[in-house]
């Protein structure tokens, strides 16, 4: 007998027009619920003055409904269908250009529709189900305040090792000293949380002494409480916030883990179909299998090492055992593989194996399976019910009570494991979850689990969401995680912008994510009673990379101090993760990225996340002058990235220069202190030249005083480096302008000379200006304490009755250097030349003749202003050419240069 792998598939929420179970629930529909909760008496709340909400972002046209009817192109397709049934009801989502009134209500109903719910802060409009032939009725009632009609598709289901490789764990807990605000609490939006489990609870509304501060239930189910029958939300919750309570190993001991599924349909022949588990036996000893099941299946369980088979059992008598000792074997650690199969029986069993084995603790004073920001507070925003039904209108119905409630929960950020099926891209959904964002809500949303087959989906296209791929152990991006693609985002950005620990399925990769499992039931919305209470287990998909940064984002908003739900806070974060995220450089299979040196790319968006150097950059600074270092490694605990805030003033020349161990290739960048209009960090400079052991620098004069970031990032290599820098004040003057008053006169006739300054630099100067003509001096003037950016402009009186006529003498300014000045070629300025003709010599041909008296002629009797005056006629310089003129030619009539 042989038996062939089913893997578990991907931990991934997903909706569209037909949405898939990643987790491999079944099919769901739901109907919808909705429930507000209450704000106790007395009790008092940060911020309650910040009552005003962002307006919804509502787009007039969009690409699912490419002719502009007001109709999604989707769902016009499923009215056509139903054109013969005039009874066929569709659920729909309308999204209006207005607040929802009651007449838009009315008109909905009088067609025949039912209203499930009305959205105010996300969006505005309502769902409901309705006939499908009475929906283009609906429609051109609403022309002029429609944005679009879609269809409410149906929704399904798409830590020991992760907090340390990102370094929230111990770094930023102890080093740092972040572990999350206890007055700022990470919105789940999943199957639920078991409050039950003392990793997730206790559970008091808006009692911020207790883990879960609020609970929305938008199912039919209207749960009071938290819950979660579905397993997937109360893993994500444990793996963003969760305590760790439920096992406080330090040293070696033992672990209990629990591998949960339901059978498969037993298949012809010897084969047999099943699952498998890896566990990380990290010390010699026993493993202990406990499996059981709900049905009268003959089952078969193995357990192998990593060199192969060790131990199996078959039967149909529970529970099913196996007891291995490792000590002495030639794998007495490593990983081990559980397989689970179906020999004979239904398929849809549930079983519940339980795993005891060998574990090594870390030995750091925190609880083994920590979540990245423990001491923050979660509020379970429920969006499928107890059988896993749901409806797109539930988690905009989640959404919308999300940005309601976010002042009265201290909800700073959401984690949303959520995606269009096969990589749909709807900009209503994209709308929605930008709306969240901008009423101050840092919202972290999966890639998705579909690569190679399919690119990012909404709401992972949204523009100003922090979108997550999935890394393995080993910091590769996950076979799973799906890539972006920039022609499905509206403004053409690339998704995803970071990546995080998500597990793998490939053991030579690493393993899937520890994390909490819920004590409602095993093997995800069966009627499987839990077997152990207070247990971890393991899954995989970008649903598990998503809640890792959800809780950096509740760490980094506790850095920043005081929450005021504005977008540009949740843009600033958004910012700071992704300037300190590091390049992975691999990736299973063909799902490797490029080296970008900076630059984002479709796989990994950034990189993957460093939790201690985005703390680093939110809390730490650099001071000009001072030694910067650290020690970078390739392991995934490594340190990669160290991030310092800079402050540069305007008019100073700074060099930062970057020590580069011998072998190593690290990368220098200067970020400015914003973002992007998206939450994008801006590179400013960058140094990062590619052959190893070489140093870089960056050379860089900011025109305005702002705060910067300087941070260093690992390519390759090992060793510490050493980050010097310096400043120095610019001094500059410059001569920008020297203007003759005329190009041409007479010797003896004055000419005024104007010459215009400017400070360039950042020091109050005084200095001198010298103009010229030809080598000869025309004076020297004194500017006194010339302001940065300030200017003056000068006039020099040139007297030309001793310089010999018959010549272009050329016009010159200097100003004398200042102290230390960085450029002295624009200490020069010169201006063309100045023709320095004989009295009476009109027409400047080096003679007094008979063409002077002609030119002087033509403008006998004019006055200044008149269209034949001519100054160089006008020799008495009165305004008047008359006899006097042409007499001061006669005097002179013959003369020669």
């Amino acid at each position: 007998m042989h038996f062939g792998l089913r893997r578990k598939r991907i931990a991934y929420i997903t909706f569209s027009v037909f949405l898939i179970l990643i987790l491999a629930f079944p099919p769901i529909s739901s109907f919808p619920f909705t429930s507000k909760a209450h704000n106790p008496e007395g009790e008092n709340t940060p911020h309650a003055g910040l009552t005003e909400f962002a307006p919804p972002i509502i787009h007039n046209r969009h690409r699912m409904d490419k002719d502009a009817d007001g109709i999604q192109d989707s769902l016009e397709t499923l009215i056509s269908q139903q054109v013969t049934n005039r009874s066929a009801v569709l659920p729909v989502v309308v999204t209006l250009q207005h607040p929802v009134s009651d007449q838009d209500l009315d008109w909905f109903k009088m067609l025949g529709g039912y209203v499930t719910h009305v959205y105010k802060y996300v969006t505005y409009g309502f769902a409901g189900v309705i006939p499908a032939a009475n929906i283009p009725e609906f429609v051109a009632l609403e022309k002029g305040k429609l944005s679009v009609v879609e269809h409410d598709a149906p929704i399904q289901y798409h830590l020991d090792v992760g907090v340390p490789i990102i370094r929230a764990r111990p770094t930023v807990w102890d080093t740092l000293g972040y572990t999350g605000s206890s007055n700022h609490s990470i919105a789940i939006v999943d199957t639920g949380i078991d409050d039950s489990h003392p990793d997730l609870g206790p559970f008091e509304d808006l009692n911020f002494s207790s883990k879960i501060v609020g609970w929305y239930d938008a199912t039919s189910d209207s749960s009071t409480t938290p819950e979660d029958y579905g397993e997937h939300g109360s893993h994500v919750a444990g793996i963003a916030a969760g305590t760790g309570a439920a096992n406080l190993l330090q040293g070696s001991d033992r672990i209990e883990t629990t591998f949960t599924y339901v059978l498969p349909p037993d298949p012809p022949g010897p084969s047999v179909y099943g699952y498998v588990d890896y566990i990380d036996v990290e010390n010699s000893g026993v493993i202990d299998l406990n499996c059981s099941w709900g049905g009268t299946n003959n089952v078969l369980m193995v357990l192998s090492s990593p060199t192969g088979e060790v131990e199996r059992r078959t039967g149909t008598s529970q529970p099913l055992t196996i007891s291995y000792n490792t000590t002495g074997t030639a794998n007495p650690t490593g990983r081990y593989e559980i397989f689970v199969g179906n020999i004979a029986g239904p398929s849809g069993t549930p079983f519940s194996c339980l795993e005891t084995y060998p574990y090594q603790g870390q030995n750091d004073g925190h609880n083994l399976f920590t979540g990245v920001a423990p001491d923050s507070k979660l509020v379970g925003v429920k969006v499928f019910d107890n059988t896993g039904s749901g409806t797109a209108s539930l988690i905009i119905a989640g959404m919308d009570w999300i940005i309601e409630n976010r002042i009265e929960y201290h909800i700073v950020a959401a984690s949303m494991s959520v995606g269009l099926v096969n990589g749909a891209t709807y900009t209503t959904l994209d709308e929605k979850a930008d709306t969240m964002v901008a009423n101050g809500i840092i919202t972290v949303v999966s890639a998705g689990n579909d690569y190679p087959e399919f690119t990012i989906g909404s709401p992972g296209t949204a523009a100003y969401v922090l979108t997550v791929a999935a890394t393995n152990d080993l910091d590769g991006i996950a076979s799973y995680s799906s890539n972006g693609d920039t022609a499905k985002n509206e403004y053409g950005l690339i998704k995803p912008d970071v990546a995080a620990p998500g597990g793998t399925f490939d053991p030579q990769f690493g393993n899937k994510i520890l994390s909490v499992d819920s004590n409602e039931v095993d093997a995800g919305h069966t009627s499987y009673v839990d077997q152990q209470l207070n247990d971890y287990q393991q899954m995989a998909g970008t649903s598990m990379s998503t809640p890792h940064v959800s809780g950096l984002a509740a760490l980094i908003a506790q850095a920043l101090g005081e929450w005021n739900w504005t977008q540009e806070e949740a843009l600033k974060v958004k910012m700071l993760i992704g300037m300190t995220a590091f390049e992975t450089q691999s990736g299973e299979s063909s799902n490797e990225p490029p080296l970008n040196r900076g630059s984002k790319d479709s796989k990994e968006g950034y990189g993957r996340v460093s939790a201690d150097a985005a703390i680093e950059a939110t809390s730490m600074t650099h001071t000009i002058g001072e030694l910067g270092n650290a020690t970078f490694g390739p392991n995934p605990t490594d340190k990669k990235v160290w991030a310092r805030q800079v402050s540069l003033m305007a008019k100073n020349e700074y060099r930062f220069n970057l020590s580069v161990p011998f072998g190593a290739d690290y990368d220098l960048y200067l970020y400015n202190g914003t973002s992007d209009n998206y939450g994008q960090p801006i590179i400013v400079e960058k140094s990062v030249n590619a052959s190893t052991g070489t140093d870089e620098t960056i050379l860089f004069t900011p025109m305005e005083s702002d705060l910067y970031y300087i941070v260093v990032k690992w390519v390759g290599g090992n060793g510490s480096f050493n980050l010097q820098s310096t400043g120095r004040l610019l001094r500059d003057v410059a001569i920008t302008s020297v203007e003759p008053s005329t190009n041409e006169t007479y010797a003896s006739w004055p000419v005024n000379i104007s010459v215009a300054v400017r400070n360039n630099g950042g020091a109050t100067e005084t200095f001198n200006v010298t103009a010229y003509y030809n080598a000869s001096t025309l004076g020297t003037q004194t500017i006194t304490n010339l302001t940065p950016d300030g200017t003056m402009n000068m006039t020099f009186s040139w007297n030309t009755t001793n310089v010999a006529p018959c010549f272009n003498y050329t016009i010159i300014a200097e100003a004398s250097e200042v102290p230390s000045e960085t450029d002295i070629i624009n200490n020069n300025f010169t201006d063309g030349y100045v023709e320095v003709k004989m009295l009476a010599d009109i027409n400047g041909d080096g003679i007094v003749d008979i063409h002077d008296f002609t030119v002087g002629g033509k403008a006998y009797g004019s006055v200044e202003g008149d269209p034949r005056y001519d100054p160089q006629t006008d020799l008495t310089r009165d305004g008047y050419i008359d006899i006097r003129d042409m007499m001061i030619i006669g005097r002179n009539y013959g003369k020669t240069c």
